[in-house]
């Protein structure tokens, strides 16, 4: 009886030990985290001007997208697989934005590649003024980003300001 008792405990250590590898196999090519970013958008004095005059806003657009898998290439759109958006608003004098992700589907990251997930930043007017954009903004395409508060850089000038 003594000699049976470190028979089944090895087993059961064993097979603790290959769960949890399992475990670690999985997370390894599991959901990437989402942590939360920052815009930060600065305009042109002109274009701050313009937009305080108007009383329009400045919208910051974010997509979220990744490379699809052998098995989902045929869904994809232009090469990515949609994994969300999320829109913010800023006022006219721009400033800072914070992105928690919350527009972020989780749900398709086993229909992307690991680690692929991206995101793109569009930052426009709000068109409360009238129904045409009033900004020419640089833009930003990039991988999510890793580290808790990364602060991206938008500027932003009037369409066709020099």
């Amino acid at each position: 009886m003594v000699r049976a008792f470190p028979m089944i405990l090895y087993p059961v250590k064993a097979m603790t030990l290959l769960c949890l590898m399992a475990g670690s196999m999985a997370n390894a090519n599991g959901p990437e985290p989402i942590v939360p970013f920052a815009v930060d958008v600065t305009l042109s004095p002109l274009a701050r001007q313009t937009l305080l005059g108007r009383h329009e806003a400045i919208t910051v657009a974010v997509f979220y997208d990744g490379l699809p898998t052998p098995a989902t290439q045929k869904e994809a759109t232009e090469g990515e697989i949609a994994l969300g958006q999320e829109k913010t608003t800023l006022s006219a004098t721009g400033g800072r934005a914070t992105i928690s992700g919350r527009g972020f589907q989780k749900k398709n990251l086993d229909r992307i590649m690991p680690d692929s997930a991206r995101i793109l930043i569009n930052v426009y007017s709000a068109r409360r003024s009238g129904p045409d954009n009033l900004l020419d903004c640089s833009s930003h395409e990039g991988l999510l980003p890793r580290q808790n508060g990364q602060i991206i850089p938008v500027h932003c000038r009037l369409i066709g300001e020099r």
